[in-house]
């Protein structure tokens, strides 16, 4: 009896929908895009470069180009493999970003406009059959690891079908 009587209240209620005006609705803004120290560097650059190590033995290497921007290169001492952040010199916020191998880009690279939306990702990687990994793989049968810094090692990359070596 008390199931019915609670069934019987509830079908007097009325359901209405409300619609939300679509200019009410405001997206949230991207806080988190990182923005470049200039006060920072300002403070310590020789110059136009900072260099520093973090506690984590990360070391920093911060350079200004010009008026168009800041660029940060971050490693591990003895390694190949490094980032590399663009900020704009505008608002010092971050331009782009991806790695760097032996000094050409590896990976996924991505591009921000002066507002933080992004505008590009791009897979420096999908042109190429043979990976890094697989490189690195196969020379280390040689016995050598190129992950690791060597003095007399240089690798490129190239996707000419018949490349030319000197």
């Amino acid at each position: 009896m008390l199931f019915i009587a609670f069934a019987g209240c509830n079908a007097h209620i009325k359901k209405e929908s409300v619609t939300i005006p679509q200019d009410t609705i405001t997206k949230k803004k991207n806080t988190t895009m990182e923005k470049f120290d200039k006060e920072k560097f300002d403070k310590n650059q020789v110059d136009g470069e900072y260099d520093f190590t973090l506690q984590n033995g990360l070391k920093i290497r911060q350079v200004k180009f010009g008026e168009e921007a800041y660029v940060e290169y971050a490693k591990y001492a003895g390694t190949t493999k490094e980032t590399m952040k663009e900020f704009y010199s505008t608002n010092l916020y971050l331009k782009s970003k991806g790695d760097l191998f032996y000094g050409f880009k590896i990976g996924t690279w991505i591009e921000y406009d002066e507002s933080g939306k992004l505008i590009s990702e791009i897979n420096e990687d999908a042109p190429y059959k043979y990976s890094i990994s697989e490189l690195n793989e196969d020379m280390k049968k040689l016995g050598l690891d190129i992950m690791r810094e060597h003095d007399d090692v240089t690798v490129s990359r190239n996707d000419d079908p018949n490349p030319q070596y000197i």
